[in-house]
């Protein structure tokens, strides 16, 4: 109930508050919303994506899930994994618009979940590779399947608890350009995948924080990265919280309408 309570307060203060493209003042984000955010362009592999998302709904197989973040274990089936846990389509698109409007290449996924995320990520260019996270085993191996059914090529999983795959690979890479944070929504799990991938990240990094509000933790998270010395700019999408790190830009916070 308090869960509940938080996010409904959050989204009419977000309502209430939130700018569309002629009430930002930025000239970054201005051309940020008018080209990525609002842009109404379909990408063919918007269809190709949503057709797996179809099938996955469908499905009615069931899978042991071992969930790291709560550390409750259980077996569901895959349609309702699909029905609860991927990101809906709009919100899907709009990274991959980002990936592509800012032509990131070395990408990384923290929750791979059944992979319809990590398709929209890897498919913005031949040179981008994705390394995404899972810690339920059953549930990558259905991801995987989902990568080899469209030849995706530039995907690697890591499989396990993150607090132990995510700082292996790291040490394993001089950068990255792009992150999506939809991994274990605790405080302090958050706290730390920022933390570590923050010593990896640059100027022209982009980190991507799904659910800011979904619990007082999870807001309390955003609200310390946001402000954290090496962030520049935030945009807070309600569902999703963007930062940058681009050093020619004074502190900015904007809260922006996804329509």
């Amino acid at each position: 109930m308090k869960k509940l309570f938080h996010r409904a307060y959050h989204y009419l203060l977000h309502s209430f508050s939130a700018k569309t493209l002629h009430g930002t003042h930025s000239p970054f984000v201005y051309d940020y919303l008018e080209q990525v955010v609002y842009n109404p362009y379909p990408f063919y592999v918007f269809d190709i994506i949503e057709s797996l998302r179809a099938q996955l709904l469908l499905n009615q197989n069931i899978v042991y899930i071992n969930d790291f973040g709560t550390g409750i274990s259980k077996k569901k089936k895959v349609f309702t994994i699909a029905n609860k846990s991927l990101k809906p389509a709009k919100q899907a698109q709009l990274l991959f618009k980002t990936v592509n409007h800012f032509k990131s290449i070395e990408i990384i996924e923290l929750g791979t979940s059944l992979g319809i995320t990590s398709m929209y990520l890897s498919k913005t260019s031949k040179k981008s590779f994705l390394n995404t996270f899972e810690g339920s085993e059953e549930v990558a191996k259905i991801a995987e399947q989902n990568f080899r059914k469209f030849k995706e090529n530039n995907i690697n999983i890591h499989i396990g608890n993150i607090n132990e795959t995510l700082p292996k690979y790291l040490n394993s890479t001089e950068k990255i350009d792009f992150v999506l944070f939809d991994a274990n929504h605790t405080y302090k799990a958050t706290l730390n995948y920022f933390n570590w991938c923050l010593s990896k990240s640059n100027e022209n990094t982009i980190f991507v924080f799904d659910d800011i509000y979904w619990s007082p933790e999870m807001t309390k998270a955003w609200n310390e990265i946001k402000n954290n010395s090496k962030v520049t700019m935030s945009i807070d999408f309600y569902h999703l919280g963007i930062i940058f790190f681009k050093t020619v830009h004074e502190k900015q916070h904007f809260k922006i309408k996804l329509k």
